[in-house]
């Protein structure tokens, strides 16, 4: 899908702040090379720099990596796709927030991070969990549905896996000392006009053959159909889990 980077800095800059959580388990050494796996516009890879790290950041969507590129001049950013990374031992860290669930290749991907890690290399992720947004996504199918429009289940575009199946697939590939935990996190958006934000920003793939006054219209039923369950005094609350993994060469 395409991104608009200039509102994911704006409306959803949470994804960064919550990532902050997870880099901090990366415990950066000097000089330490890292890869941020899927690092949107920069912000966490600026941060793990900041610790003594030399970073590159990478991401499918040129847009991100321009957004990236400009705010911060100093750090190496690529475009390209986690699922064709280098099988070069380079990295003594790969870290990854909030990316992995919109790639239905997991395993692909944690055997090139296996294999893109130095000895004794760590990788270390966040992403959507099993049940992930489950109010969400059901109220943009409900809503489809009450609209009369055709609602397309193989446009759905996120992977929000069992903790179990994520472990197993990490083992497959050689990682050991494998840690997977999966939690509750509701997150706050930004304003009243929240959800619909968040709408725009991530649900276009299950909407991208819908014409721009539908895309409103289904914004708009969601919003009524979730007004009772995510919405409180002026702040919407959506219902994310994450899940974490930990796991080592």
């Amino acid at each position: 899908m395409k991104w608009n980077s200039e509102l994911y800095d704006d409306k959803h800059s949470f994804v960064a702040k919550y990532g902050e959580g997870i880099a901090s388990f990366l415990n950066v050494q000097n000089g330490d090379n890292i890869l941020d796996l899927g690092c949107g516009t920069g912000d966490l890879t600026a941060k793990i720099a900041q610790k003594g790290a030399t970073v590159t950041g990478l991401d499918a969507s040129p847009e991100m990596i321009t957004q990236a590129q400009k705010k911060f001049p100093d750090i190496h950013f690529e475009v390209a796709d986690a699922s064709r990374l280098s099988d070069v031992q380079q990295y003594d860290a790969i870290f990854s927030n909030a990316v992995l669930h919109w790639t239905f290749e997991h395993l692909k991907i944690f055997e090139n991070c296996y294999n893109a890690l130095t000895d004794n290399g760590r990788f270390i992720a966040e992403f959507g969990a099993y049940h992930n947004i489950k109010r969400v996504s059901d109220a943009i199918e409900d809503a489809i549905h009450n609209l009369g429009y055709t609602y397309r289940p193989d446009y759905f575009p996120w992977n929000f896996r069992q903790d179990e199946d994520i472990k197993n697939d990490l083992l497959k590939v050689g990682f050991e000392d494998v840690t997977v935990e999966s939690f509750d996190r509701p997150t706050p958006l930004e304003g009243e006009d929240g959800l619909v934000n968040w709408l725009v920003m991530f649900s276009d793939n299950l909407l991208k053959d819908f014409t721009d006054k539908e895309k409103q219209n289904v914004y708009q039923e969601c919003s009524r159909l979730l007004r009772d369950d995510l919405y409180e005094a002026g702040q919407w609350t959506v219902d994310y889990r994450r899940v974490r993994i930990f796991a080592y060469k």
